[in-house]
C-alpha cells in the first residue's frame, strides 16, 4: 500500500496496537495524523503500566502477519532481525482442544513468535518514523470538539505535560481500549448509549518467561485449550524473540496460576497433559511471574445504533475487548486497521468529503473481525455452566458440531485448518459449516 498523502489532520486517542495501526493507515490519507496517549513511553521494550496485560502472552496470527506486509513490511524485518520467530501454524504448532490431539502438518498460515512489548515498540517506532505521523505522549484526552448542531466530532481537547492541546480533527479515532468512556461520553453529547453484549468468564491467567537451552522441541507454540466444560484450566508456551520461551497458564471460576515458583509449577502438574510441566522442569525463570485477571468481556454494538457522531470511529477494545486465551485482540486490531485503509481508500475514490464516512464504517467494521471473534469466544466460553451470559438458542448444537471437528482434526488436517482458519480470524465463523466438513463431523 503506498503513501497518497491528502490533506487536513487525523487524531487518534491512544497508542494502543490499534491505534497504531490506525495511524499507519490514516497516514495515507491526511497531510497530519497525531496520536494521543496518556502513557509516558520509554525507549526499551519493557510492559507500558498502561498495558498490565502486555507481561503476558499475544498472539500474532496470520491476518496480523499479512496486515504487517501490506501496511508496515519493515516492521516484519525488524522483528526477525530482532530474534523473533515466523512459524507455520499447522506445521510448528502443538495444539490440543477439547481432549483432541490435533495432527501437526503444513499449512501455509504464517505466525510471528514475539513478546507484546517487543512488538508494540517496533510497531510503534515505525509509525512515529512517518513524517505525516506525531505521537503525542504524556496527553490525556478531555473532551470533544463538536459542532453546533451535536451531530459530528470537530477534533479533541487534551492535556499535555505542561498545558492544554486544542486539535481539530477531519476524523478521530477512539483506540483508548478497555479504558475508553464513550458510551458516557455518547449520553452526554445527546446520543443513545448502544446495547452491550457481556460474558462473564472471571479468568486469570499467570506468565512468565524462562530460558531453557537445552529444550528442542518440533514446535515453536504448544496450546493446551481445557476440556470445557470438564476443565476449566490450560496453558500455552511460546517461542520468543531472545532465545526464550514464554509461558502462560490460566484458569476460570477462581482457578489460577500462583505468581511464586513453586506454585506455578504445581498448577502445572495439575493440568490434563504433562507437557508445560515437564518443560519447566528444565527451565530457568528469566522474568518474575504477573498475573492479571478478566472478570468480564463484552461487544458494544455501537453498529446497531441509529444515530452517532459523524467524523468518529471507535475501533479496538474501545468496541470489543475478547477473553485473551484465544489469541486474537491484536490480529483483529490489525484486520481493523487494514479494513480502515480500505474504507478510507473507497471513499476518497467516489470524490466525497467524510461526511457519512463514520456511520458506513461503524456498521461495517464488525465484519472483518471482532463479530466473527466474539461468536466464537463466547460460545466457547457459554459451554461452561458457571460463566454468566445469554446463550444462543443453538449453543449445544454449535459446540457439539465443533466438538466433532476438533476429534476429526486428530487425523485430517484440512480439519484443523478449517479450525485454526475461523479461529484465527482468517475466515468467518460460518467456514466451518461448508458441507465437506459436515461430512467429516458427521464421520463420512
Amino acid at each position: 500500500m503506498s503513501n497518497q498523502t491528502g490533506s487536513g489532520r487525523a487524531v487518534v486517542l491512544g497508542a494502543s496496537i490499534t491505534g497504531l495501526f490506525a495511524a499507519r493507515a490514516l497516514s495515507d490519507f491526511f497531510k497530519s495524523v497525531v496520536v494521543l496517549d496518556a502513557d509516558m513511553f520509554g525507549a526499551g521494550t519493557t510492559p507500558r503500566k498502561a498495558v498490565p496485560q502486555g507481561n503476558h502472552i499475544h498472539a500474532i496470527l496470520p491476518p496480523a502477519y499479512q496486515a504487517l506486509k501490506e501496511l508496515m513490511p519493515e516492521v516484519i524485518e525488524k522483528l526477525l532481525a530482532g530474534g523473533a520467530h515466523l512459524f507455520d501454524g499447522g506445521r510448528d504448532i502443538k495444539w490440543t482442544h477439547l481432549g483432541h490431539w490435533l495432527v501437526q502438518g503444513e499449512t501455509g498460515r504464517t505466525f510471528i513468535g514475539a513478546t507484546r512489548p517487543f512488538f508494540e515498540s517496533h510497531l510503534r517506532q515505525h509509525v512515529e518514523s512517518l513524517d505525516n505521523v506525531e505521537i503525542l505522549s504524556g496527553h490525556r484526552f478531555l473532551e470533544w470538539k463538536i459542532d453546533s448542531s451535536h451531530e459530528t466530532v470537530l477534533g479533541v481537547l487534551a492535556q499535555g505535560p505542561r498545558e492544554q492541546v486544542d486539535l481539530d480533527s477531519e476524523l478521530t479515532v477512539d483506540a483508548r481500549g478497555s479504558g475508553s468512556k464513550l458510551l458516557k461520553e455518547l449520553i452526554t453529547l445527546g446520543f443513545d448509549e448502544p446495547f452491550t453484549e457481556v460474558v462473564e468468564v472471571d479468568l486469570t491467567y499467570t506468565s512468565c518467561l524462562f530460558q531453557a537451552p537445552d529444550f528442542s522441541p518440533d514446535w515453536n507454540l504448544l496450546l493446551m485449550d481445557p476440556d470445557a466444560p470438564r476443565k476449566w484450566t490450560g496453558g500455552v508456551i511460546e517461542r520468543v524473540e531472545a532465545d526464550r520461551w514464554i509461558v502462560t497458564q490460566w484458569g476460570y471460576f477462581g482457578a489460577r496460576a500462583p505468581i511464586d515458583d513453586v506454585g506455578f509449577k504445581d498448577f502445572a502438574e495439575s493440568l490434563d497433559e504433562p507437557d508445560i510441566a515437564d518443560f519447566l522442569r528444565l527451565a530457568e525463570p528469566v522474568s518474575e511471574c504477573h498475573q492479571y485477571r478478566i472478570p468480564k468481556c463484552y461487544l458494544h454494538r455501537f453498529d446497531q445504533l441509529k444515530r452517532f457522531p459523524d467524523r468518529l470511529v471507535a475501533m479496538g477494545d474501545a468496541v470489543c475487548k475478547l477473553n485473551p486465551i484465544y489469541g486474537q485482540g491484536m490480529t483483529k486490531a490489525a484486520k481493523e486497521g487494514v479494513f480502515l485503509w480500505e474504507s478510507l481508500s473507497k471513499f476518497r475514490e467516489n470524490g466525497s468529503d467524510l461526511s457519512g464516512f463514520s456511520g458506513r464504517f461503524r456498521k461495517e467494521m464488525g465484519n472483518v473481525g471482532a463479530n466473527w471473534a466474539w461468536q466464537l469466544t463466547s460460545g466457547s466460553d457459554l459451554a461452561y455452566p458457571q460463566t454468566k451470559g445469554k446463550r444462543p438458542f443453538n449453543l449445544s448444537f454449535i459446540n457439539w458440531y465443533v466438538g466433532r471437528l476438533f476429534a476429526r482434526a486428530e487425523t485430517r488436517l484440512e480439519v484443523r485448518k478449517a479450525l485454526m482458519d475461523a479461529m484465527a480470524l482468517v475466515n468467518p465463523p460460518e467456514s466451518i459449516m461448508q458441507p465437506h466438513l459436515i461430512l467429516r463431523a458427521l464421520g463420512l
